[in-house]
């Protein structure tokens, strides 16, 4: 169940589960985790992801760019955005910008490594 940015809490404490059982490390490139992502997206780190600091563009606010919040999208259409967008918003690291896609990336990470739904 998703609640909303709450659950961004709980997503960083089962990304520091992972890394406390040495599967991942918060400096690890989120590419090496998935592999799926455009080249673009792949350098970012978990710890940049979770503190709003990976350059990335949010999936979630182009798709409201776009088409509004009258349309439901699911969380595996948003991230096959992240397969096809070939920019970004700034340079991995170095500046902070509220982005909800960073979390939906965590939260594959973790499916990915886990071999557990979130």
């Amino acid at each position: 169940m998703r609640i909303a940015s709450t659950t961004k809490h709980f997503t960083c404490l089962a990304f520091l589960l992972l890394c406390e059982d040495a599967k991942t490390s918060l400096d690890t490139p989120i590419g090496d985790i998935l592999a799926d992502l455009h080249p673009a997206s792949r350098g970012t780190t978990p710890r940049m992801l979770a503190g709003h600091m990976s350059g990335l563009r949010d999936a979630k606010d182009l798709v409201m760019q776009f088409n509004g919040n009258r349309f439901p999208i699911s969380s595996e259409d948003l991230y096959s955005i992240y397969a096809t967008v070939d920019d970004l918003n700034a340079p991995p690291g170095t500046q902070w910008r509220y982005n909800n896609g960073g979390y939906l990336l965590l939260t594959k990470a973790i499916e990915r490594l886990s071999g557990q739904s979130f």
